[in-house]
């Protein structure tokens, strides 16, 4: 039925020649192991030869895109933090960070539930408190100091085991969405950004770098944060293991998962002739 809904409405959605692909890293181009498939990197290059651009917009801060855009043979510009940074190698275009003062109660509070707190200021990524998470990538503990304000690009809350302690926070969350941007992944954590920042706006800027159309764009994703590029781009693609609210947005769904759908909306949209 989703199937049947996204190629009717991609049937009379006006459509233009591909110029540029996006796409989502986790749970997208990435498998379950966080690996890229040799057949997306062969995509990525027939795409280079038929000088259609692609790029990354992912939650992901720059020094953990920098891996996958080597594999991948791609440049820049980027979009990481979920579209609050646009780089291109250390090159830092565009930076849409906040003050982490208002958040402080949410934060402190989940950390002193034993929830991962994280939040890239600066140019480089935190943790507020030590988990066994944070322990395990050796990743540096820093408290801000609140009353300056200290900005952030991107704060992350998480817990893999305490869901229900997750849960306790969301009434915060719901107050707090009024003045940020804020992706809620269940009842395992949220991602949080600037409140104009979203992964649209990250393709407005990046469609700006590269000199194309939206219309002129095809985006995939997998989840919840990736809805608004869907819907923002020429032709917005769900791999079939993406979330049902993502999939009713797409204008079409993948018959494949992960890297292999992102192959398969690749092939059928931008390197097909008839997409010429």
């Amino acid at each position: 039925m989703l199937l049947l809904l996204s190629t009717t409405r991609l049937m009379t959605k006006k459509r233009a020649a591909i110029r540029l692909v996006v796409s989502d890293l986790d749970g997208t181009l990435l498998d379950p192991e966080r690996q890229m498939s040799q057949e997306a990197v062969d995509a990525v290059a027939a795409l280079k030869e038929r000088r259609i651009g692609f790029s990354f917009i992912t939650g992901r801060p720059p020094y953990a895109v920098k891996p996958f855009a080597l594999r991948a043979g791609v440049k820049g510009p980027l979009a990481g933090c979920n579209g609050a940074l646009i780089f291109e190698g250390e090159k830092v275009l565009a930076r849409h960070s906040f003050r982490m003062e208002p958040l402080r109660t949410l934060l402190e509070e989940a950390a002193a539930q034993g929830m991962t707190v994280l939040f890239y200021s600066g140019g480089r990524e935190y943790c507020l408190e030590e988990t066994e998470w944070t322990r395990s990538r050796l990743m540096p503990a820093w408290r801000p100091d609140w009353e300056k304000g200290e900005p952030a690009e991107k704060v992350n809350i998480f817990s893999e085991e305490k869901a229900l302690s997750f849960a306790a926070l969301l009434p915060q969350i719901k107050v707090l969405a009024e003045s940020y941007s804020i992706a809620v992944y269940g009842s395992s954590g949220c991602e949080i950004v600037s409140r104009a920042v979203n992964k649209a706006s990250a393709l407005a800027e990046l469609c700006k770098l590269y000199n194309v159309l939206e219309e002129e764009t095809l985006a995939i994703g997998d989840n919840e944060n990736d809805t608004p590029m869907l819907k923002a781009a020429g032709i917005g693609a769900a791999v079939a293991n993406a979330v049902e609210s993502t999939k009713r947005a797409a204008d079409y769904i993948c018959r494949e998962s992960y890297s292999g759908g992102v192959v398969e909306a690749i092939r059928r949209f931008a390197l097909t002739d008839e997409c010429r």
